[in-house]
């Protein structure tokens, strides 16, 4: 499914290679019950919430990590999974803020602002570069967000039509991240019949992916509302009004109209596995 590994092309994947070391999240029984619990709806992947929760908690000197405390690297790891984020995204970026090779940003700016562009999606590259240039913390972040994936990706906005990055930045201002950051991405579907990011499509594809996903078929996505009944997007839009996205994002997701049935389901007990 799209939360989890990606594309089946028929070769593993590494993550990134510090993600070899792992964590229990440690989470008590009631932030289970209360976060995770909605995860595993949405077919969370249990070795992916490891793998995030690995790069927040680990230190940079060793592992290349963030070196958050664990409360908050719990915070952050189960935020980053539902955005859909890349681990090895976030560690490129950490690396080119932060440390001797790094752009000299504190550690405290370099976590910050790692986390801020992992969740919106972010080219490390085009940040490094751009700030290089022209030295300005907002430029570099909206340079980086625009070149992330060639600027293919698009996100719903609140008229529940998908956008460019360059389009949001148009359209809504200053408040363009704000807007982005709240807005659902843009999912298609793949060989195996499940709806996936551009990032999963570049992180499976490689030189090949741009084509594949240009061609691929726009996912309609599926969630189930608060009244067990399942709506499209555009459905959720017209039945929630205003509140559809932060609505849209907590809600069990179903497969897409044009995928497969999921295959296997991320279940509650696996999940807890890697928080408990």
């Amino acid at each position: 499914d799209g939360r989890g590994g990606g594309p089946a092309v028929g070769r593993p994947v590494v993550a990134h290679p510090h993600s070899v070391r792992r964590h229990r999240i440690g989470l008590p029984l009631a932030a289970v019950r209360t976060q995770i619990l909605p995860l595993a709806e949405q077919h969370a992947s249990p070795e992916k919430i490891g793998q995030f929760y690995t790069a927040l908690v680990s230190g940079y000197t060793v592992y290349g990590g963030l070196g958050l405390p664990p409360s908050a690297a719990q915070t952050y790891a189960l935020q980053l999974v539902q955005a859909r984020a890349e681990v090895a995204q976030l560690y490129d970026l950490y690396k080119v803020m932060y440390g001797y090779h790094g752009l000299g940003f504190s550690q405290a700016v370099a976590q910050q602002t790692a986390l801020q562009q992992a969740l919106v999606g972010a080219s490390a590259d085009q940040f490094k570069s751009t700030y290089l240039s022209t030295k300005s913390l907002e430029q570099a972040v909206q340079a980086s967000v625009n070149s992330n994936c060639d600027g293919v990706t698009r996100r719903h906005a609140r008229n529940g039509e998908p956008y460019t990055s360059l389009e949001f930045q148009k359209h809504y201002g200053g408040v363009w991240l704000d807007r982005w950051m709240e807005a659902p991405l843009e999912l298609r579907v793949s060989s195996d019949k499940s709806a996936h990011t551009p990032g999963q499509f570049f992180r499976h594809y490689a030189s090949a992916w741009e084509e594949k996903y240009k061609r691929a078929a726009i996912a309609t996505q599926v969630r189930l509302a608060s009244d067990s009944k399942a709506y499209t997007m555009k459905e959720f839009k017209e039945y929630y009004g205003d509140s559809w996205q932060s609505r849209w994002a907590v809600a069990p997701e179903l497969p897409c109209h044009e995928c497969a049935p999921f295959a296997h389901i991320a279940a509650a007990p696996q999940v807890a596995q890697v928080v408990v």
